[in-house]
């Protein structure tokens, strides 16, 4: 992971992150190893201390089936519209705006953005197989766990 920090106060807009990234900390369990995440964001300056970002986020997980335990690829496709604001102003908004990122504007991390899109986004449930196949799949007999036999054997 390459840390890009941004000081977005003396940046030129439109800034344009057009990149690819190998890996994500944070993410090194869940994205498939032959693919990265895509990125494609703008960043316009709003006001002083407001930053509107527009874009795409996209990638391939590798997630595990929740029924059948196999290892499936979900693809991962995120039009981002995010207010970045200061982490300092995050205590004084009292109303609420739909999609707000705070960060420190002076040293503003763009993987940090992502990574957080990416949670945000990602599927709770992944389900790769119907009922039907499911059912086909051998089924395993779970033995019933019995703490005490040893002793209700001995008491016998």
């Amino acid at each position: 992971m390459t840390i890009n920090l941004i000081n977005l106060p003396e940046a030129d807009f439109p800034l344009i992150i057009s990149k690819r990234i190998k890996s994500l900390e944070g993410l090194e369990n869940i994205i498939n190893n032959n693919c990265e995440v895509i990125v494609d964001l703008a960043i316009k300056k709003v006001s002083k201390t407001k930053y509107l970002v527009n874009g795409n986020i996209s990638s391939t997980l590798e997630i595990e089936c929740y029924r059948c335990s196999n290892l499936t690829d979900v693809s991962l496709n995120i039009s981002t519209n995010i207010l970045i604001k200061d982490k300092q102003e995050e205590k004084f908004d009292t109303k609420w705006v739909k999609e707000t990122h705070y960060q420190d504007l002076s040293t503003f991390n763009i993987e940090q953005l992502i990574l957080e899109e990416i949670h945000l986004n990602f599927p709770s449930e992944v389900i790769c197989c119907s009922k039907s196949t499911l059912q086909k799949l051998p089924q395993i007999k779970k033995r019933k766990t019995r703490p005490f036999k040893k002793i209700r054997d001995l008491i016998k």
